[in-house]
């Protein structure tokens, strides 16, 4: 990671604990939905929310994970 706006490499998300990724902007429900997943799917999508939010488009990564919850 080279600056604060820069994303994370899901090798550099994996060297923090999972209670680090806690996104307080997220609902309860997606909070304990990502909380219940295992470490190598939490990483890929935490990897995926800072690209989107790198991007300016935060609705991406929010659209994905109400889906994913659905499919639960």
């Amino acid at each position: 990671m080279t600056g604060l706006l820069d994303t994370m490499t899901e090798e550099e998300i994996g060297q923090y604990p999972r209670d680090g990724w806690v996104n307080v902007n997220d609902s309860l429900e997606v909070r304990e939905f990502l909380s219940n997943l295992p470490e190598d799917q939490l990483i890929k999508i935490e990897a995926f929310r800072q690209k989107t939010e790198q991007a300016g488009r935060r609705e991406l990564f929010d659209e994905f994970i109400n889906n994913l919850m659905l499919e639960e």
